[in-house]
């Protein structure tokens, strides 16, 4: 079976989970405000870890080019954040139409921003930053 039925299957044939809109239009449930705060959250850890990060390395006395690897992960915290409307709305039709949500670019974003945090935390502590 593909696609959606009027059943409340999912895509893979498999029950949706969620309490259903009563013309079975819609979902009645959280889910698209909990995707939006799990994004929120996931901005707010990445600015958190890049402004930490650079702050604590530009006071240890690090060189200035360890406290820039930590610049990309506040970048990718800023265009998460900037897009949380686009994003929730998004969500939301792709909930009320029951089609899968193409949120790549999102998660790309997100793993840049945690790649940076953790680059910037692995040469801080190579170079032997707080020691």
């Amino acid at each position: 079976m593909h696609g959606l039925s009027m059943h409340g299957l999912s895509m893979s044939g498999l029950p949706m989970s969620g309490p259903r809109d009563g013309d079975g239009s819609g979902d009645g449930g959280l889910q698209g405000e909990r995707t939006r705060l799990a994004w929120v959250r996931t901005a707010t850890v990445l600015a958190a870890g890049g402004l930490g990060g650079a702050g604590v390395a530009l006071r240890a006395g690090a060189p200035a080019g360890i406290a820039l690897l930590f610049v990309p992960a506040v970048f990718c915290a800023f265009l998460l954040l900037t897009q949380t409307g686009v994003r929730y709305r998004r969500a939301q039709e792709a909930l009320r139409r029951g089609r899968p949500l193409d949120d790549r670019a999102d998660v790309l974003i997100a793993w840049v921003g945690t790649i940076a945090v953790t680059a910037g935390a692995v040469a801080s502590v190579l170079a032997g930053v707080g020691r």
